[in-house]
């Protein structure tokens, strides 16, 4: 009989954990969004377009009616604001491709073909891009930085989609991504903050001070310098870096529950801690993924 009950409560356990992924996977993969985009599917855009959240309660945010709302098949506006009128950037994107690009004159730009509807502006120094949730296959929207402009604060997040990004500069970059598959190429900043749910991202060529990262079932991946401090947590998703430098620059907290971690192909299990009297910082929290953390010479990547 005891042996009947623990079958029992094997099967109630091995049910109830895949309940659980079943249930993450679907809100990283965008359950809660296609609920939302039903619904706005049924509102006919006027200029005062209003998006209403579907949580109970929730207060209704209304775009700026001085600012245009993009519905063309075709839109460009390539001098919307010189360089030095912009410190801050933040992009609210549901799901379509964006670009992000350098521009060779002194001008920010944008321009969107097919987007179901989308606005840009500015509050203060900060300049404001967003996009309505659609559905339609050719949606792209494209934003010109100038190469001259470092920004204090670059913040992007985006539900699904493809997002394509070229020489970044900024002092603090925050980026939050769904499903979808995500590439940025040059990559300078202070701090870089970054959550991946479902999807796929990359980063190649990077300068970054501090690197933090989480990971839920999707794939990371980082390929460049860090001079300070790594802080990484992965779910049930991959997460590889490839560093500049040495292993022995670093000092290392690791901890795998049923993940599985390894730095410079040593195996790291459990919880581990491994000191070298570095200056740099290293913290890796696996649950059951995978991390790996390589090294490599400056001129010794591909990429580079």
């Amino acid at each position: 009989m005891k042996k009947c009950w623990k079958i029992l409560f094997g099967v109630i356990g091995c049910l109830a954990v895949f309940g659980l992924v079943c249930v993450i996977l679907g809100y990283c993969l965008g359950g809660m969004e296609q609920a939302y985009r039903i619904v706005e599917e049924e509102i006919r855009w006027e200029d005062d377009w209003v998006g209403s959240n579907l949580e109970e309660g929730a207060e209704v945010e209304e775009w700026p009616k001085e600012w245009p709302v993009i519905r063309e098949s075709h839109y460009e506006d390539l001098e919307l604001a010189v360089a030095d009128q912009i410190s801050q950037i933040r992009m609210e994107i549901d799901s379509c491709q964006i670009d992000i690009e350098a521009s060779d004159t002194d001008f920010y730009g944008i321009a969107a073909d097919d987007v179901i509807a989308a606005q840009y502006y500015r509050e203060g120094d900060t300049l404001i891009v967003r996009t309505v949730k659609g559905n339609r296959r050719n949606e792209k929207l494209t934003l010109y930085i100038p190469q001259s402009s470092q920004v204090s604060m670059m913040e992007i997040e985006i539900g699904g989609g493809e997002l394509t990004a070229k020489d970044l500069r900024t002092d603090m970059l925050l980026l939050q991504a769904g499903g979808g598959q995500f590439v940025v190429e040059r990559l300078e900043a202070d701090k870089a903050e970054i959550q991946v749910g479902a999807g796929n991202m990359e980063i190649r060529n990077g300068e970054l001070t501090e690197l933090v990262v989480e990971a839920g079932v999707g794939h990371f991946s980082y390929q460049g310098s860090i001079e300070e401090e790594v802080d990484v947590t992965c779910g049930m998703g991959a997460i590889k870096m490839e560093i500049a430098g040495k292993a022995e620059d670093f000092d290392y907290e690791v901890e795998g529950a049923l993940g599985e971690i390894t730095v410079n192909g040593v195996l790291m299990e459990g919880k581990h801690e491994w000191r070298n009297n570095a200056e740099k910082q290293m913290e890796l929290i696996c649950s059951m993924g995978a991390i790996e953390v390589t090294f490599y010479e400056n001129g010794g990547n591909e990429y580079e």
